[in-house]
């Protein structure tokens, strides 16, 4: 068996599945190559089939025409030609909507071929006009037509061609019998199957991490921070804006107790000298270890996100013993249950803080490390992967 990955990026929480899909598939002497166009790496298996300029070229011409994922005809005649070479069992695609793919060509050649297709659908890209989700807005109008797209100023500077590009999208991608779909969660699936994709044939695949390095730690990093009398609420600012809950934490902050404390990691430098008081800002971490403390210390992680497919930092945060409250939309809460946290309705801040407080009267270590070991394991994920390429 041969298998291509075609990522966008060998970074972020797609391009992480895609390498431990990678060194899955290398422990089982399989041959398998990773596509991609952004980030940096020496391993022969990861190829880089474009350049950072044609990239940036492609982007500003998908922000002028409004043609969003049908430009980058150069690099996918480059992709094409590396498939012909290698001649793979199953192509598996992640995202690809990172201006270095034109979707129309790739997907008429890998039907043409008859090659087999595993499509993970990391976001909701690939069934609307332009949008990767579509909750905050309270849109619905991929159910049937994309048109007037209300998210358009994003990802277009003067066209609306969200018609155009959804009606494209469906053509090429309904009723397509070679390719088999995926999610990681069961909001996605769900949210799939009302769209022209309308097959029944969507698996969930939850993404997993690394047990071994996200667990129950010591560490006396509250001292050293000086908040051995806090309890902490730990934020990470993976997106700093107000679809990603920046705002929520901001309005949560004016009306907690004394005796807990904000921390929220991966903030923009300029914007630190301009938190609240209880509220402590952090650039970021050095490392995945240093991040591990930071889980470790937190009596509770806060993730008030209002749209998202299946949050990585939930998984990790429950997977060091900390539990999650979220609100629960998209596939956010799907890892919250009673052993790891609580979830709440959108917009209720002070149901986030009587959640806060909830948690705070129990341990949850124990429960939370269990609920991981047995739901968040990668080589569960990966795993499952091998199985599906294998049952194609």
């Amino acid at each position: 068996m041969k298998v291509i990955q075609i990522n966008s990026s060998l970074n972020g929480s797609t391009g992480m599945i895609a390498r431990d899909i990678s060194n899955y598939l290398n422990e089982n002497h399989i041959d398998n190559y990773l596509f991609y166009t952004q980030g940096i790496s020496s391993n022969t298996q990861y190829i880089n089939y474009s350049s950072k300029n044609y990239i940036k070229l492609n982007a500003l011409k998908s922000r002028i025409l409004g043609n969003y994922g049908f430009n980058s005809n150069k690099a996918t005649d480059n992709l094409i030609k590396n498939i012909e070479e290698i001649q793979p069992d199953i192509v598996h695609i992640h995202n690809i909507h990172g201006h270095d793919v034109n979707l129309e060509k790739l997907v008429c050649y890998l039907n043409d071929q008859h090659i087999k297709v595993v499509w993970t659908m990391h976001d909701c890209w690939l069934y609307t006009g332009y949008c990767p989700y579509y909750t905050y807005v309270r849109c619905n109008k991929w159910k049937e037509t994309c048109y007037e797209c209300v998210l358009r100023k994003r990802y277009s500077w003067f066209f609306d061609k969200s018609e155009r590009n959804f009606k494209r999208k469906k053509n090429i991608l309904e009723n397509k019998t070679n390719i088999t779909f995926v999610t990681p969660s069961k909001w996605l699936a769900d949210e799939a199957k009302q769209s022209f994709l309308k097959t029944d044939d969507i698996q969930v695949i939850p993404n997993g991490i690394d047990l071994n390095i996200f667990k129950i730690v010591d560490t006396d990093l509250k001292e050293r921070l000086n908040l051995k009398d806090k309890k902490i609420i730990l934020c990470i600012a993976m997106n700093v804006s107000e679809r990603k809950g920046y705002n929520d934490i901001i309005d949560l902050s004016k009306i907690l107790k004394d005796d807990y404390k904000i921390v929220m990691v991966g903030l923009p430098k300029e914007m630190i000298s301009h938190l609240p008081d209880n509220i402590i800002g952090l650039e970021r971490t050095e490392n995945k270890e240093q991040l591990v403390e930071f889980y470790n210390i937190a009596a509770v992680f806060l993730n008030p996100t209002h749209e998202d497919n299946y949050p990585t930092v939930n998984i990790e945060a429950i997977s060091c013993g900390t539990p999650v409250v979220a609100y629960n939309v998209g596939g956010a809460s799907e890892v919250i249950t009673e052993d790891t946290g609580i979830s709440v309705k959108e917009n209720d801040i002070h149901g986030l803080k009587q959640a806060i407080e909830k948690v705070c009267l129990k341990d949850y270590t124990e429960s939370c490390r269990q609920y991981a070991l047995d739901n968040c394991n990668k080589e569960t994920e990966v795993k499952s992967y091998l199985d599906l390429y294998k049952s194609k």
